[in-house]
């Protein structure tokens, strides 16, 4: 659109121009005289003059002021007019005086008047009217050209506006068209920013979920060990440390415990050795184990325990009612159930007499022949369904005779196949390492081994404990 604008002007100057020049040449073409005409003229009026005077005709007059009167209006010269009408006056004259002269007539000052009257006024009108005839001419010239002028001006001027409009809606359209290439340019960027923002805020929130997953996965795990932590301190503080041998050397000892492989959890597996009485002639022998793994069931263990512990060392007249007691006890505050062996072993005698309360039946490997493992079968249920009353039983031990009691971690172990070790086999593994050792340290060792290897491609899926109590000969 800028370029519009000095164009139209331009050409509007232009045409200022032209115009002028045309009104300055109108004015400066005025008719010139034909100075060939002029001079043949003035020629054949002196001549006719001369013949006239000496002719002494009169008509040569006449026929002169005719001539004249031609000539003037031929020419259209109002010059020629005026240089002919005075020549012709002048010859009037003196052809009136001439006349006076040779006719010897009188001389009437009239009749010259009114002919120089007439013949000048003659002179005047054709004078004036070549003049106003040049002047309506030029005009009439002058307007055609100006009206030609005006309609190549006007013409120009449609042209330019044409132009002009063709111009503006070019520009407009190219205008329309930036304006919309710009529109749809900055839709694009406004989308690209706002898929960048979305994309960015995507990133974010993933980076926060996974920041706060991260948070969550790290807090679970902390817990998790705290709860582990918790779990193996209570599982620990319920396990004691079980000497070799107890008793100056009456009774041998072997404990092990070996949590599931299948996750890190501490269960409820557990076992203790305890002198009761004075004289350290009763020893308890106590395994069990609660329904469960973790916290919970260490809380579980440490309470089945500490309760036993304290009606044991109290002083009950028997395991059965050392039981009974310990059941009632903890009834209200039990969350599952728990088997339990409660043995107590007089050294002096040997007898062993036990309660136990739905646990794996313990094994006893006897001296004189350790390929025919024994089982002390359950005297009662579990803790935990609400049954208050047990009973005992009792077994002699004789010098070199053995009691293994275990969990059912070690009965349940499966081989590759699916078959389950079971009691068993259990027993079959520890005559035969009964035999080749009498250390119950190295036996509890190769015992939890070989039942290891047992399940080797599936794994133990339960916690193991086991106690071995070998009652030794005096020496």
């Amino acid at each position: 659109m800028n370029t519009v604008a000095p164009q139209t002007d331009r050409e509007l100057a232009e045409l200022s121009d032209q115009t002028s020049a045309v009104s300055d040449e109108t004015s400066v073409s005025q008719p010139t005289p034909n100075l060939a005409l002029l001079v043949f003229n003035i020629l054949l009026l002196l001549g006719i003059f001369a013949a006239d005077i000496r002719a002494d005709e009169r008509f040569h007059v006449s026929v002169l002021y005719n001539v004249c009167i031609a000539l003037t209006l031929w020419s259209w010269r109002p010059a020629w007019t005026v240089a002919i009408t005075s020549a012709s006056i002048v010859m009037r004259i003196i052809s009136h005086l001439d006349d006076v002269h040779k006719h010897t007539t009188d001389f009437n000052p009239f009749n010259l008047f009114v002919g120089i009257f007439v013949h000048a006024l003659a002179g005047v009108l054709i004078w004036r009217q070549i003049v106003v005839q040049q002047r309506l001419e030029s005009h009439l010239l002058l307007a055609g050209q100006l009206e030609k002028e005006k309609r190549q001006q006007e013409e120009a001027l449609l042209e330019a506006e044409r132009r002009t409009r063709y111009n503006l809606e070019h520009a407009e359209e190219q205008t329309r068209r930036h304006t919309a290439e710009l529109a749809g340019a900055l839709a694009e960027a406004q989308d690209a920013m706002r898929q960048a923002q979305e994309a960015t805020l995507r990133e974010r929130a993933a980076r926060l979920r996974e920041a706060d997953a991260r948070e969550r996965e790290l807090k679970a795990f902390r817990d998790l060990e705290r709860v582990k932590n918790l779990s193996v301190a209570l599982h620990h503080a319920v396990l004691p440390e079980v000497p070799s041998e107890i008793a100056g050397g009456r009774i041998h000892l072997g404990a092990r415990y070996a949590p599931a492989e299948r996750d890190s959890h501490i269960g409820g597996d557990f076992y203790d050795v305890m002198s009761l009485g004075t004289g350290d002639r009763y020893f308890g022998l106590v395994i069990g184990d609660v329904a469960g793994h973790g916290v919970e069931a260490a809380a579980q263990t440490a309470l089945v325990t500490t309760t036993l512990r304290a009606y044991a060392l109290e002083g009950a007249e028997s395991p059965a009612e050392v039981m009974t007691r310990v059941a009632r006890a903890i009834d209200a505050q039990l969350d599952s159930f728990v088997s339990l062996f409660f043995g107590v072993l007089d050294i002096e005698t040997g007898r062993l007499v036990y309660c136990n309360a739905g646990h794996e039946p313990p094994i006893i490997l006897t001296a004189d022949d350790p390929g025919k493992p024994l089982a002390l079968q359950s005297t009662g249920v579990i803790l935990g369904i609400g049954i208050m009353e047990f009973e005992e039983s009792q077994y002699f031990l004789r010098p070199g005779d053995a009691i293994l009691m275990m969990t059912d971690g070690l009965t349940e172990a499966r081989a590759e196949g699916g078959n389950l070790l079971g009691w068993d086999g259990v027993a079959a593994m520890a005559s035969n390492r009964y035999q080749q050792t009498f250390d119950m340290q190295i036996l509890a060792d190769t015992l939890l081994r070989d039942v290891r290897e047992y399940a080797t491609r599936v794994r133990l899926t339960d916690d193991v404990a086991l106690l071995i109590a070998r009652f030794a000969e005096v020496d």
